[in-house]
């Protein structure tokens, strides 16, 4: 008996477990969507260097703010203004 109490103990703590990992997993999940949404609309706004300044280190280590800025001044201007976008 004492067996069977420890192994549905187990079972109900792994379960338990199972399910807050894919709530965490769900709350990353939507932090990061609006983290990007928000990133994405520095750039839609033609505000390249605070994009720059709000991306992650690597991000700025793999790319200087002005190389950036210039990249995208570049790239963007002949595309024109956002019109949609879907996530």
């Amino acid at each position: 008996m004492k067996h069977l109490l420890t192994c549905l103990f187990l079972i109900t703590l792994f379960a338990f477990s199972a399910c807050a990992n894919e709530a965490d997993e769900a709350d990353g999940i939507e932090t990061a969507r609006g983290e990007t949404i928000s990133w994405l609309s520095l750039t839609d706004a033609n505000q390249y260097a605070a994009s720059w300044e709000s991306a992650a280190v690597l991000f700025q280590n793999a790319i200087s703010r002005e190389d950036w800025v210039q990249s995208l001044s570049t790239v963007r201007s002949p595309i024109g203004a956002l019109k949609s976008r879907v996530v």
